[in-house]
């Protein structure tokens, strides 16, 4: 717990509390919002927290065995604050989330930090929504290490890997809209698959900076399938760039990207049924 200046341990231990509880969402492209449970808005430093959304969380819980210390909030959508479009188009990904307590009668005396964090799964339920707050400690869930694996542990493009994406990558624009996940596009020719598992950076547009995986693309329509839905309006003409994908396996790594070299994998060694195979 952050050290709180003495006028607010005071009010505290007092009797009779005037206190307010607001949480300051932080994406990460920079855009800040500030939410209070107050019944009007509170200004605190460049920030106004907003009483017309408000939200509801549950119990803020510690514990010492350094189990991940979740919580969740919920809140209803406002056009003027916290839309479900955006949430839909991922806008909120990974948001960092501080939580703290003021005397809404008395800012001056500082703030009683809660909780910070980072937003996790959300759920979208008739007009509201459900934010799971990850706590630092979840890091500590993340395995630590490389694992014995057939297939490639390197991230395509990274430095592991040393693929220079950008000699694979290609300038499109978007010929017809056929759903919200489906997208005829006219552009140079690629390799059949290699976009498979890749990405798409909008170049124009109102999905312009964004990204959004790909699923499946069939070089002789044209057809690219998205992972998610398409959240926004997306125009024909809209402009984007595409990077491969790679499925990890060592014939995808040697025919199409040139780079056995630098597989960071195992294929010749047998697996585990493999040997029990021998062994019998």
């Amino acid at each position: 717990m952050k050290k709180i200046s003495k006028q607010l341990q005071d009010h505290l231990d007092s009797e009779v509390h005037t206190l307010a509880t607001c949480w300051c969402v932080t994406r990460t492209d920079g855009v800040t919002f500030g939410f209070t449970d107050c019944d009007q808005d509170l200004s605190i430093g460049d920030i106004t927290y907003c009483a017309a959304t408000g939200f509801t969380r549950s119990a803020i819980r510690n514990s010492e065995d350094l189990s991940p210390n979740n919580l969740d909030i919920q809140g209803f959508f406002d056009d003027s604050a916290l839309k479900e479009e955006d949430l839909k188009r991922g806008l909120y990904d990974r948001a960092k989330i501080d939580i703290f307590m003021v005397n809404y009668q008395d800012l001056s005396m500082g703030r009683l930090h809660l909780r910070s964090g980072s937003f996790g799964n959300v759920q979208l339920i008739g007009g509201r929504f459900v934010v799971e707050m990850r706590g630092i400690t979840q890091g500590f869930e993340r395995t630590i290490g490389d694992l014995y694996t057939p297939f490639c542990r390197a991230q395509l493009g990274d430095a592991r890997c040393g693929v220079d994406l950008n000699k694979f990558q290609r300038f499109a624009i978007v010929k017809k809209i056929i759903d919200t996940q489906h997208l005829e596009l006219k552009f140079e020719d690629m390799t059949a698959g290699c976009l498979d598992g890749g990405k798409i950076l909008w170049k124009t547009g109102i999905f312009q900076g964004q990204e959004h995986e790909i699923k499946r693309f069939d070089a002789k329509s044209k057809i690219l399938t998205l992972f998610l839905p398409l959240y926004g309006r997306l125009e024909v003409g809209d402009e984007c760039q595409l990077f491969p994908g790679c499925n990890r396996s060592f014939e995808s790594c040697s025919s199409i990207f040139k780079n056995a070299i630098n597989f960071r994998g195992e294929p010749f060694v047998p697996g585990f049924d493999a040997m029990q195979k021998t062994l019998k």
